[in-house]
């Protein structure tokens, strides 16, 4: 009997899990439609100012109306790396982080790393003390904290960022952004246009330069959230499936022991009529 209370509480356990899982991913699909529609969004307001951006680039070339960049460049680069501070993503953090650490020996750089999970595994893989770090109140950042970081790599000539970039919901894969190639550099000059705004161009192009760095920075941070969510939603199918395997079995388990059980009874009750030849 206490076999079978045994088995009830295991199938009891198993369907419980089965249901946090279903849970789970029903919550993850849904943030995975809210964060493609920040995505959306996030895509339009860096279009806006980029164009912005472009007429100031123009008007500042065609009238030579400066002499040094707004931002002074220091002609050294920065590798971001882009972690979660929860290793709860199904290994996607390990993975970037391994692929940022084969990158970062073939070039000079400063270190920045970017959440809890790649601090500890950084410091555990790399053996390397010499890399600043920045731990966020959510993995996605707020406009204060992107700001912070901004202020902090703007100096920078060339901004490399590592994350999981986000291919199909079966495929994440570890990729590197070089936001100094990026459209809002080499489509600079393509805007045709004929006039000037004030205040001075110089703190119009400083302020411009930073809101692109900070759209461009939450595009990836969108982005990693968005690989990140869709794994987890992967992991949680597959344990899905895991768990429906597990109660399939005990439930089977369940029935051979109920029956075991019944026949126990069925033979102790059993009438045995002993004959005996004289």
């Amino acid at each position: 009997m206490s076999n079978l209370k045994q088995l009830k509480i295991q199938l009891e356990a198993s369907e419980s899990l089965k249901l946090i899982t279903e849970s789970l991913s029903e919550v993850a699909a849904i943030r995975f439609k809210g964060i493609r529609s920040q995505i959306l969004h996030n895509r339009i307001f860096f279009s806006e100012v980029n164009k912005v951006y472009h007429s100031l680039k123009v008007i500042s070339a065609r009238r030579k109306l400066l002499t040094k960049q707004p931002i002074p460049k220091n002609s050294r680069t920065i590798s971001i790396l882009i972690t979660s501070n929860y290793q709860l993503y199904g290994g996607i953090d390990a993975e970037v982080t391994e692929y940022f650490l084969k990158s970062i020996p073939t070039y000079q750089t400063d270190k920045l790393i970017i959440g809890s999970t790649g601090i500890d595994l950084y410091s555990i893989l790399g053996n390397d003390k010499n890399f600043k770090s920045a731990v966020f109140s959510q993995d996605i950042p707020t406009q204060p904290e992107i700001q912070t970081m901004v202020d902090q790599i703007n100096s920078y000539s060339r901004i490399l960022l590592y994350y999981p970039r986000f291919v199909t919901i079966l495929q994440q894969i570890p990729q590197v952004f070089d936001f100094t190639q990026s459209q809002a550099e080499t489509e600079a000059l393509t805007t045709n246009i004929e006039y000037i705004l004030e205040p001075e161009l110089s703190k119009m192009l400083e302020f411009f330069e930073k809101q692109i760095l900070g759209a461009s920075l939450q595009s990836i941070f969108l982005q990693t959230q968005l690989s990140r969510t869709a794994a987890r939603m992967i992991r949680m199918d597959q344990a899905e499936i895991k768990a429906e395997g597990i109660i399939k079995k005990e439930k089977l388990d369940l029935t051979r022991t109920r029956k075991k059980l019944q026949n126990l009874h069925i033979l102790e009750n059993f009438p045995v009529t002993i004959f005996i030849d004289e």
